[in-house]
């Protein structure tokens, strides 16, 4: 709901979508994908398409944080 909000009217595509997993502790990479792989389908519905696109690149991240803080950063980026 929060993506959908601010992409109100669309977006146009291509487009770069990173996602950043903010934790305490890190993930190796397969294991960020899919803690992300809600995230993603969420951004691909607020988008409106499906999350294998080809429209799309999708990029993952990690940012460690303090004990007891969370979340997930979303950075959607025109791409040429």
């Amino acid at each position: 709901m929060v993506v959908t909000a601010a992409i109100r009217g669309g977006f146009p595509l291509p487009a770069l979508v990173t996602l950043t997993r903010l934790s305490v502790d890190t993930m190796d990479d397969d294991g960020v994908v899919g803690a992300l792989k809600a995230v993603r389908d969420g951004v691909a519905d607020a988008l409106g398409i499906d999350d294998a696109d080809p429209r799309v690149t999708w990029r993952y991240d990690q940012k460690k944080v303090k004990r007891g803080e969370w979340g997930v950063l979303i950075s959607i980026e025109a791409r040429p």
